[in-house]
């Protein structure tokens, strides 16, 4: 059985921070984070989305400032760029398998039929670049 590392984010934790990354420059409060939860469906108190915050800051996902308008108010930002969270996930699921793992997943990634054809695309230029990139080793 896999088990989440410590540096990976849990389903919670990874729907706060899409709410952070999505923000923008402006950052989002702690309401807005709540707010964003219900509508994923997540129904959450306020003192267990602090707590959540708190976690994040302290792993280092989050920063967090005073708001200007309300100085009672903290805005958070992140940390770490989006695929930092992808990145880690994928890393650590490579970790629990054996080698030969990639060729694998991606045979039944791609034969799921669920692919769209501009993924498929991306997916060919990623890899095209890192057998290039292997090539020059």
């Amino acid at each position: 059985m896999m088990t989440r590392g410590k540096g990976t984010l849990t389903g919670i934790q990874l729907d706060i921070m899409d709410a952070v990354w999505s923000a923008g420059a402006d950052g989002v409060c702690g309401a807005e984070i709540r707010d964003h939860l219900r509508r994923r469906g997540r129904r959450c108190s306020r003192t267990t989305v602090v707590t959540l915050l708190a976690r994040l800051k302290k792993r280092g996902w989050l920063e967090a400032k005073t708001d200007e308008a309300d100085e009672r108010r903290k805005r958070y930002f992140p940390a770490r760029e989006r695929n930092a969270a992808t990145d880690l996930a994928i890393q650590e699921f490579a970790d629990e398998y054996d080698p030969g793992w990639a060729a694998e997943f991606t045979a039944g990634l791609l034969g799921s039929g669920t692919i769209k054809s501009e993924d498929l695309a991306r997916m060919r230029k990623i890899i095209d670049e890192a057998m290039a990139k292997e090539k020059r080793k």
